[in-house]
């Protein structure tokens, strides 16, 4: 596959594994606070990574009623760009519910659901860090993993090469679902490295705890962000080694 910073590696090695647990916003008030218009009777408690997988996984639920349930639990609209990137995403709400019925209905591979929200099928307001979230949750393994920033700053430090555009804040829009399996792959492939029951777990290891309401970043968290602060320039970006690796085992 590759080979990776032996330091960092050992450093995630021996950092115990804690399940993210219960995050995010309760849905009924984000939305509130996102001025989102709808109809559905949404969550009035904020709910653990599994239980928005039920609930995007329940096929009586609505679509959009579970979308909505996602973007809060991903606190959407609370960084860069405010409720207007919400907004924004919520205008081709009509798209959004095909794509994730095609999620919900087709066996895609992780390249092609990527694909549904990159490039010239974006949706205004859902990057990267978002659109993957619908992947992980609406896909029918879990095997889909989230990219954003801080899943994707370790895998590059890890690596040491540059395998995902991305800026300072996170995983670029201009990525395609090549990129995007690449990524799903490295997670696979380190979960042997790290003894990890699934790539799940490799995802939410490499997450960490960030420093929300002025709580201390988790200690892998504040390893990538210092690292990253330190690190020097990835080579240039090449798309011949990205086939290559995409043609690995």
């Amino acid at each position: 596959m590759i080979e990776y910073d032996t330091y960092l590696l050992n450093k995630l090695k021996k950092i115990k594994f804690k399940p993210q647990g219960v995050v995010g916003d309760i849905p009924f008030m984000w939305a509130k606070d996102m001025e989102i218009a709808h109809e559905y009777e949404l969550p009035n408690n904020v709910l653990s990574r599994e239980e928005v997988r039920v609930i995007c996984q329940d096929l009586n639920e609505p679509v959009l009623k579970s979308y909505l349930v996602v973007m809060a639990w991903g606190a959407q609209g609370r960084g860069p760009g405010g409720k207007k990137s919400v907004q924004n995403a919520w205008k081709h709400r009509d798209q959004i519910e095909r794509k994730i019925s095609l999620l919900r209905e087709k066996q895609l591979s992780r390249k092609e659901s990527y694909d549904l929200f990159c490039k010239s099928n974006s949706i205004p307001g859902l990057g990267p860090a978002y659109f993957t979230k619908l992947l992980y949750f609406f896909g029918r393994d879990k095997d889909m993993y989230i990219m954003d920033q801080w899943t994707t700053k370790p895998i590059l430090l890890l690596t040491k090469q540059n395998l995902i555009k991305h800026t300072d804040q996170g995983p670029s829009h201009l990525n395609s679902g090549k990129n995007y399996e690449v990524f799903c792959k490295i997670i696979d492939d380190l979960k042997e490295h790290l003894g990890a029951k699934s790539g799940d777990e490799v995802e939410q290891k490499l997450f960490s705890v960030g420093s929300i309401k002025r709580q201390a970043r988790g200690e892998f968290r504040q390893l990538v962000h210092d690292l990253w602060k330190q690190r020097e320039p990835f080579p240039r970006y090449n798309e011949r080694l990205i086939d290559q690796l995409l043609s690995s085992k």
